[in-house]
């Protein structure tokens, strides 16, 4: 009987400790299943003026008229779109040439980065003149060839607030006009500039400009020269041919499109437009 109590106090000993050793652990799945890690989405913009920026969608070419735009302006945007934490593991970039390393932009400004109130001071800006190795120290305009944007800090998605974090890199870019025409680059799909970003880990390393094949193509460019042609007038005649009005005379290039406008003159109704 002593023996049989013994061993019903040892086996509750034992069931004691096991039940310790499965609270604790039980504790610690807990912890790692409410530690989650956000989620982010990519996307990238472009816009002709600093303004109205336009997204950059699969599959579409945007094309550069490089009589009329003086600046393109490439916005990328990574944005959390799922609740919990992340310490450090996140940068993008934005590299001033393409994959063969030819520059077929100058930079008009010193790249800019943006972000969410409480993301945006863990943000860190470094710049390289190479594409490969970056440094805190801004070098001069004519050398810089791209920036690095990198998270120093641990950020909450949603924020306090209850937005979603984000980082945007903006990249105003003068296309280099007489290289591009002396390259027989006109009218050619081209990714003329490169850059990455990394999300959660080292190896989740992301091209923002890319082709996965001949149907799937994300970030494509096209140089266009149209020809410059001569102004066109419009002319406003009764039906003997006798001005009514004073012309009105329209300027462009070859293949654009154009408008008039049809005019109220006292005494006449309107008939036709002709040519």
């Amino acid at each position: 009987m002593k023996r049989n109590r013994k061993m019903k106090k040892t086996m509750s000993k034992i069931i004691v400790a096991l039940l310790l050793i499965f609270s604790v652990f039980a504790d610690c799945i807990t912890l790692k299943v409410n530690a989650a890690t956000p989620n982010f989405g990519a996307s990238i913009y472009y816009s002709f003026n600093g303004n109205n920026y336009k997204s950059i969608p699969w599959n579409s070419i945007t094309d550069i008229n490089l009589r009329t735009t003086s600046t393109v302006y490439v916005q990328t945007r990574l944005t959390a779109t799922s609740d919990g934490t992340l310490t450090n593991n996140l940068w993008t970039s934005i590299i001033n040439s393409d994959a063969s390393g030819n520059e077929w932009f100058t930079f008009a400004d010193y790249p800019k980065v943006a972000g969410s109130s409480e993301l945006f001071p863990l943000l860190k800006m470094t710049y390289t003149t190479d594409g490969t190795n970056y440094s805190d120290t801004k070098p001069p305009l004519s050398n810089l060839k791209g920036v690095k944007v990198t998270l120093n800090g641990t950020l909450s998605s949603p924020e306090s607030d209850g937005t979603s974090p984000f980082v945007t890199v903006t990249a105003p870019l003068i296309p280099k006009a007489d290289y591009i025409i002396n390259s027989g680059m006109i009218n050619q799909p081209m990714f003329p500039i490169s850059g990455q970003y990394s999300i959660f880990y080292s190896w989740s390393i992301q091209e923002w400009f890319y082709s996965m094949s001949s149907s799937m193509n994300m970030g494509q460019f096209r140089f266009l020269n149209p020809t410059v042609g001569g102004d066109v007038t419009a002319k406003y005649v009764d039906t003997d041919g006798n001005s009514i009005s004073d012309d009105v005379v329209k300027s462009g290039n070859v293949g654009d499109a154009y408008t008039t406008e049809q005019k109220t003159i006292a005494g006449y109704t309107f008939k036709e437009v002709q040519g």
